[in-house]
């Protein structure tokens, strides 16, 4: 499992995640996202059409097939929509055999919601804007992740046009840096950036 997680809210989390997804789906992979943000849940919204209440089908019996849904917009992602927080850890752990990648959503911060996903990831990548405030936040999540047992792959900064943090101060890789444009997923700079990001390893089946 692979944690795309953060220190602010608004940092490009979601995105990545889904975007993260679709180019492991054109790589031939079956990708499943799990949106375990359920106070400010964004990718019911990003991936137009998805009704919450995945997390919750799934840890209440459901198959996979009827717990996730298929995004009508970016091809060949599966989403398990956000539900009730107490029902987050059993969803994951439904999901632990999956033969694929699972990316999970995580919320931000380092507080008992955002700590929950991590207990289940093998790796996390993380994402934050270039403002100082916003990086020593994921710096603290990169420690929390570390404690916890899961793999710091790297991070991926997003631009702001007053940036002013150059240089990635934690030990693991400084990954990408994307751009803020409108609409990411339609962005070929940005596109181009998550391709390289499924290429890294970072989905890699844990040996």
């Amino acid at each position: 499992m692979i944690a795309i997680a953060g220190g602010k809210g608004g940092s490009g989390k979601t995105t990545t995640a889904v975007g993260l997804a679709w180019m492991l789906a054109r790589r031939g992979s079956d990708p499943i996202v799990v949106d375990c943000d359920t106070d400010m849940p964004d990718i019911h919204h990003l991936l137009d059409g998805l009704q919450p209440g995945g997390i919750d089908r799934l840890a209440a019996g459901f198959s996979l097939e009827r717990a996730c849904a298929r995004s009508p917009t970016v091809p060949g992602v599966r989403c398990l929509t956000t539900g009730d927080r107490s029902n987050v850890a059993d969803a994951l752990t439904r999901l632990t055999d999956w033969h694929d990648p699972v990316i999970i959503d995580c919320p931000p911060g380092v507080g008992p919601d955002a700590v929950r996903p991590l207990r289940h990831a093998h790796r996390v990548a993380l994402v934050s804007t270039d403002q100082p405030p916003a990086v020593t936040d994921t710096v603290r999540t990169a420690r929390t992740a570390r404690e916890l047992g899961a793999r710091v792959f790297g991070a991926i900064l997003r631009e702001t046009p007053s940036a002013s943090v150059t240089e990635w101060p934690d030990e693991s890789p400084l990954l990408a840096r994307v751009g803020s444009v409108d609409a990411p997923l339609e962005d070929p700079q940005v596109r181009a950036e998550w391709s390289a990001l499924a290429a890294s390893g970072l989905a890699a089946p844990v040996k």
